[in-house]
């Protein structure tokens, strides 16, 4: 799995008023944790902000299980992410970078696993 720093979240979560295309990873990667609400910035900020070993951002990030993921959810998450690259992310957040790299790895699983995902 890609690497995501604390530094790189710490960051994310400070912006303001951050691009769409970065709402659009956060709230794919919402999606993918079980958030409710994962389409709202706040659910990401919050999440984002939550320091606890076994509920931090990079501990639910690490200990995933791609195969507890439901479909729909998966579908969803790709949807918001369809046509992001890495450098369209790179363009408007080097912080964004590791989890979007992150997000990416999960949807490949879930392809391999299933044969169902188109590969971004």
């Amino acid at each position: 799995m890609a690497k995501v720093t604390q530094q790189e979240l710490g960051e994310l979560k400070s912006l303001a008023a951050p691009p769409q295309i970065i709402k659009d990873v956060l709230a794919a990667v919402m999606i993918l944790i079980g958030e409710p609400n994962p389409r709202e910035y706040k659910t990401a900020q919050k999440v984002l902000s939550q320091r606890s070993y076994d509920n931090s951002m990079i501990e639910r990030l690490s200990t995933l299980d791609v195969g507890t993921i439901p479909m729909e959810e998966v579908v969803k998450a790709q949807g918001l992410v369809d046509g992001i690259t890495i450098e369209n992310v790179q363009k408007v957040s080097l912080a964004a970078c590791g989890i979007f790299s992150w997000l990416q790895d999960v949807l490949s699983r879930v392809g391999e696993r299933t044969g169902n995902l188109n590969k971004t």
